[in-house]
């Protein structure tokens, strides 16, 4: 289990309780940054912390930390042949041509809510907002992509097959914390 960006014991949200292979952090905030909140798969070990840019391996799962300028590790994995891509907390206002090319081609997309209009330009098979006070924001995401407001669903799973359609799909999924 692969765990992005989980809030810490000062933010305002709750720290999620599961264990996990590996923690992500995007950058340094409270919200973001809890990593110690997460329990590793076995007692004597705590998950593999990874905090910035640069590549790595985890389980068979290739990933390559981008830096954006707002001191932001995008991170872009790949496994089982699906490539993944969490932008953290990007704020650029522009998505930088070297970023573009950095992230590459991807299947699913993890961005704010905020950064619609960015994010539709990386052209995912499947683009999913976080980072979200309130449904208006999760709808204004998915008309940033043409789509419209779909309806959010608990659990999303995919194999790579449900990946073959042209066309960008929103999905919304339920906070959980």
């Amino acid at each position: 289990m692969l765990v992005f960006d989980p809030p810490s014991k000062s933010s305002d949200f709750k720290p999620p309780r599961f264990a996990a292979d590996a923690v992500f952090i995007s950058h340094n905030h409270k919200d973001h940054n809890g990593w110690e909140n997460i329990a590793g798969k076995t007692e004597e070990k705590g998950p593999v912390v990874i905090d910035g840019p640069g590549e790595y391996e985890i389980k068979g799962i290739y990933i390559k930390g981008i830096k954006s300028s707002n001191l932001n590790t995008i991170y872009r994995m790949k496994f089982e042949d699906i490539i993944i891509c969490h932008l953290g907390g990007f704020l650029e206002k522009n998505l930088r041509p070297e970023t573009k090319e950095a992230i590459g081609a991807l299947d699913i997309l993890f961005a704010p809510a905020g950064s619609g209009e960015i994010a539709s330009q990386l052209e995912p098979k499947i683009a999913i907002p976080m980072y979200y006070k309130n449904a208006g924001e999760a709808k204004k995401f998915s008309e940033d992509f043409g789509d419209g407001a779909p309806k959010p669903i608990d659990k999303l799973t995919l194999k790579k097959k449900d990946l073959a359609s042209e066309e960008v799909k929103v999905v919304i999924l339920e906070p959980v914390i």
